[in-house]
């Protein structure tokens, strides 16, 4: 689902049939979305002002990937209850994966408001300041982020791929040092670790790290492309003909994967 706020415990203030509620979240919890959903869509019937019935359903539908009808429950949920940080950032979390990013930066600017301190508010908004390339306030938000939680996997990983798109790779390097510590298995990391070590020149280390982000991810296109490009200035053309038909072969409209191709055959 991406990033999106924890479910509404139950207890929520508004609400009239808690028992309900309190079958549905632990429904949620436990991964049984069909009947956590039917138990949801109970509660709103007998009270459309539930919102935290109204945000679960919205997380639900947004792990569905039922993106349209998950805007409707989060943007339901805030005009009811306009205070709630959560409604908010989970509006705004939806509207970036919808490719909408000034509802986005809307919503989550509403939600800085209510709750200036929200790490995952933060995260978000830099992501879409980052789809935006407005990468200073990007960098800035994934920065106080990081400040708030710092053992963050996303902010960091997010301020690290930031830096190296804004041409810092150094700065990117200890970042992602810290997050591959945490978490070993994140391709992304790898990638973004060999694209770092990329731009500073250091092709060795950029293919080491390419592959073990297919290692992890074998369909990992990204990384294909990238590790044709280190095999390319490493002199191993067949090789890396290899990972560019691989990539194109996942990613077929891959242009760059094109021209890299003919460069090498």
């Amino acid at each position: 689902m991406g990033h999106s706020a924890a479910l509404v415990p139950p207890g929520n203030r508004k609400q009239r049939h808690p028992a309900t509620f309190a079958t549905a979240a632990r429904m949620h919890q436990e991964g049984r979305l069909a009947e956590a959903e039917a138990m949801y869509r109970k509660v709103i019937a007998a009270n459309p002002r539930d919102a935290g019935s109204l945000i679960n359903l919205g997380l639900i539908t947004f792990q569905s990937h039922r993106l349209e009808e998950a805007a409707r429950w989060f943007r339901q949920a805030t005009r009811i209850m306009p205070d709630h940080v959560d409604a908010h950032i989970n509006l705004g979390a939806v509207c970036r994966a919808l490719g909408r990013p000034e509802e986005a930066v809307e919503s989550l600017h509403r939600a800085l408001i209510l709750q200036p301190e929200s790490a995952l508010a933060h995260t978000i908004l830099g992501q879409v300041l980052r789809s935006q390339e407005r990468l200073d306030e990007a960098i800035g938000h994934f920065r106080v982020a990081l400040a708030q939680e710092p053992a963050s996997l996303q902010a960091g990983f997010q301020l690290a791929a930031t830096l190296t798109e804004q041409g810092q790779p150094a700065a990117a390097i200890p970042l992602l040092v810290e997050v591959l510590r945490q978490s070993s298995e994140m391709p992304d990391a790898w990638n973004e670790l060999g694209l770092a070590c990329d731009q500073l020149g250091q092709t060795e280390d950029a293919a080491t790290h390419y592959t073990t982000a297919l290692r992890l991810l074998p369909t990992f296109w990204v990384a294909h492309y990238n590790l044709g490009g280190a095999r390319q200035r490493q002199g191993r053309l067949a090789e890396a003909a290899e990972h560019c038909r691989e990539a194109l072969r996942l990613q077929p409209n891959l242009s760059p994967a094109h021209i890299r191709l003919g460069q090498v055959q």
